[in-house]
């Protein structure tokens, strides 16, 4: 869980993610070609910090397969004329640190904090270091670490650890979904396109033909809508060949007709997509989602978190929300106060809270014991309540005094 104020850090932080995301999914393509870079990112110096080309991005992920030591993964990229490149790649773990580097007059260099590796690495010849350095230094897939195996046990233990990280990595930014904080409105009525997969982008778009064409997906929908108390029934009315027109229309709880999900309330449209993104995302897939509480009640908010520990459990989801509502956050205090949800524990549940600072935006770890309560309450976590609450006494009493004195 992401909290903070507004302009706080929290969207430039999920970006970092959508980098790695997109970098992956642009693969070999300069991104400063790229129309869906340039959409989603503007120009390199949009990027970086004080949009200085000097500057560089550092992104990193801690990667942990089954049956496999936890590791540190960190890419930094730099502006490369005509486009960015990855410049550094490091890997850290209890056993060792190790880093590829790239300089500017395309010369290549080890990093590695380990008498013993470095010895191995000094024996490979230098065109055999520059092959690897720089096949994996110009490519998101990295694909020349087992390369390192064939020289030494001890090179081969570097390039398992590598070839590891690198594919939890890839799963990572392949099993990747996000949903933005602006979503598109509901349509009145849709067309089947017949194609065989449908993307949901991050406004949501296509989630109404995601539900016609789908019964599991439209079965899902419908049964949160009636947890969540937003809906009793889900219906889309329409063929499903290609070209047909379908309708969506749901029953609202206190009525008996179907209605076009465009004359019921905003928040019906909006949380949709949030229920098409948790049904589509792949079994052990990582869902960012922006204030998914868009326009709903707040007893419709404090729901959503029931949702998410629930799905996140049984998908084995990796759930990153970005959010500024205080009845998502009690509720899911009051659940890890509970203790009966296996998600809400302080293992698990991470509320982080961002901060603007002179040297860039941070994310402070909230420390929440076991029944919920939050130890390092930042300031103004959601604004000044107890301080409103004093001023409107105060005001009563000023008020009060004034007609009594006036009577």
């Amino acid at each position: 869980m992401l909290y903070g104020a507004n302009s706080s850090g929290k969207t430039a932080l999920l970006r970092g993610l959508r980098f790695f995301y997109r970098k992956g999914e642009i693969g070999g393509v300069a991104p400063a070609e790229s129309v869906a870079w340039q959409r989603e990112f503007g120009s390199w110096a949009d990027v970086v910090r004080d949009g200085n080309l000097d500057n560089s991005v550092l992104t990193g992920v801690r990667c942990q397969d089954a049956g496999t030591k936890a590791s540190e993964l960190t890419l930094r990229w730099r502006w490369h004329p005509p486009s960015m490149g990855l410049e550094e790649i490091s890997l850290s773990s209890a056993q060792l640190s190790v880093s590829a580097i790239r300089h500017a007059n395309e010369t290549f260099s080890w990093r590695i904090e380990n008498d013993a590796l470095l010895d191995h690495i000094r024996n490979l010849s230098d065109a055999d270091s520059r092959v690897v350095l720089q096949s994996f230094l110009r490519t998101p897939e990295f694909p020349a670490f087992a390369y390192l195996r064939y020289h030494s046990p001890e090179l081969q233990v570097i390039g398992e650890r590598l070839t590891a990280s690198a594919h939890a990595l890839q799963r990572m930014m392949q099993g990747m979904l996000w949903l933005g904080p602006i979503r598109s409105l509901p349509p009145r009525m849709g067309t089947v396109t017949g194609e065989a997969e449908i993307a949901l982008d991050s406004a949501g778009g296509r989630v109404y033909e995601i539900l016609h064409t789908c019964q599991d997906a439209r079965d899902f929908a419908a049964h949160w809508l009636r947890e969540l108390q937003l809906a009793s029934e889900y219906l889309s009315v329409g063929k499903l060949t290609p070209g047909a027109v379908f309708l969506p229309r749901l029953k609202t709880p206190d009525s008996a007709e179907f209605v076009s999900v465009c004359d019921v309330g905003t928040g019906v449209g909006q949380v949709l997509p949030v229920l098409a993104a948790l049904w589509l995302a792949p079994e052990g897939a990582t869902v960012l989602l922006e204030q998914p509480e868009m326009h709903l009640h707040p007893a419709v908010e404090a729901g959503l978190a029931d949702l998410f520990l629930k799905v996140a459990e049984e998908r084995n989801l990796q759930l990153i929300v970005e959010s500024h509502s205080e009845y998502l956050l009690a509720r899911l205090q009051r659940r890890m106060a509970e203790a009966e949800q296996p998600l809400a524990n302080p293992d698990d549940l991470k509320i982080y809270f961002c901060e603007n600072h002179p040297e860039g935006a941070k994310a402070k770890l909230l420390e929440t014991d076991e029944y919920g309560h939050i130890l390092n309450w930042p300031e103004g976590f959601f604004g000044d309540t107890m301080g409103d609450m004093i001023a409107l006494e105060k005001a009563r009493l000023a008020r009060e005094q004034k007609k009594a004195a006036s009577a």
